[in-house]
């Protein structure tokens, strides 16, 4: 027999499931007359609550939404998220459903799939927290992914198509190749024409994520405020040796806010390589920036590194080390950058 106020000492027939409820009738005092229909819930209420966990230092408002969807893809019901990122709701018990949840300010959506439990007893508490990775935030162009050299061998212009076009008029015109100081420069061959394609896409994303967060410098409630772009460029080499006659070709560099001085002339070798290839990517996408109708007004928020890193030591062949990555974040104004 199950107990009050299930069983009463009125005369209580016909039990039936429903769900998580279970269905009586009773002529107990207080219907509507003869017998009524009741219902008793089997499960105690189930409450999930948790946190939505920023990167270290981010200080966004985490303010959003959780979506409670069930398994046939219906919206069951949305739950607040607090500026802290903490939040609080009842779901119902003996469910399995896909939490979602999305911010004006943290881009990307995030999804875990409980299932929910019951309990005849007591409350159910269930923890649940969403991490929100240092990536949501920042851009990572790691060009070791790519199956194609980003560099012709030998050189350090970036293979853009234009840059492609330059190079062959310079072996055209016999200004490279032609003596013991340029022949480290291969002559490109067809396939570059492929993968000058790709750099330009690859180097067109980049530049995309960099002019996208123009917006986030002024004042906006999902930024802190003093905060600059840092753009880190750096170059690789492959292992191959570069014989000692070998000169750089090019102008000229004399950049104090890249902080690379190279004279015209200069010995070849793979960590000078990677320095120019470094620069020259850096000064591609500064050219490109620099026509964007908003570039002068945040000009002084944007800092710049070019760095050579050497040898690609990483486990890929020796084309695909002809490389550089890029990498670009927001950070405090007095950051280590110093600037």
């Amino acid at each position: 027999m199950l107990p009050a106020p299930i069983n009463s000492e009125y005369d209580d027939i016909s039990p039936s499931w429903w769900g998580d409820s279970l269905l009586i009738a009773s002529n107990c005092t207080g219907g509507c007359g003869g017998y009524d229909l009741y219902a008793f819930q089997l499960c105690g209420p189930v409450i999930v609550r948790g946190a939505i966990k920023p990167p270290a230092g981010k200080l966004v408002p985490m303010s959003g939404k959780i979506d409670m969807i069930d398994e046939s893809g219906s919206l069951l019901a949305s739950a607040k998220v607090n500026d802290d990122g903490a939040f609080s709701f009842p779901v119902p018990p003996r469910k399995k459903l896909l939490l979602r949840y999305v911010a004006p300010c943290v881009p990307g959506k995030y999804e875990q799939r409980i299932t929910t439990e019951c309990s005849e007893t007591s409350a159910i508490m269930m923890n649940v927290d969403f991490a929100v990775p240092e990536s949501a935030f920042s851009f990572t162009l790691d060009t070791s992914k790519y199956n194609i050299p980003f560099f012709v061998s030998g050189y350090y212009v970036p293979n853009t198509q234009d840059n492609l076009s330059d190079l062959r008029l310079k072996f055209a015109y016999n200004l490279l190749g032609n003596n013991d100081s340029s022949r480290y420069i291969s002559k490109p061959t067809e396939e570059y024409d492929e993968y000058a394609v790709m750099v330009d896409s690859a180097l067109g994303e980049a530049y995309e994520f960099i002019v996208q967060r123009f917006g986030m410098l002024e004042y906006n409630p999902c930024v802190e405020t003093g905060k600059s772009i840092e753009i880190n460029v750096e170059g690789y080499a492959d292992p191959r040796g570069i014989y000692g006659q070998a000169r750089y070709v090019g102008e000229d560099i004399s950049d104090d806010k890249l902080n690379i001085h190279v004279r015209r002339g200069e010995k070849m070798t793979n960590e000078l390589l990677s320095e120019l290839r470094a620069y020259y990517t850096a000064k591609y996408l500064q050219d490109k920036i620099e026509k964007h109708p908003l570039y002068a007004k945040y000009a002084s928020q944007m800092h710049w590194q070019a760095t050579g890193k050497g040898i690609d030591e990483q486990e890929h062949e020796n084309e695909r080390k002809r490389r550089v990555g890029i990498y670009v974040k927001m950070v405090p104004k007095d950051a280590d950058t110093g600037k």
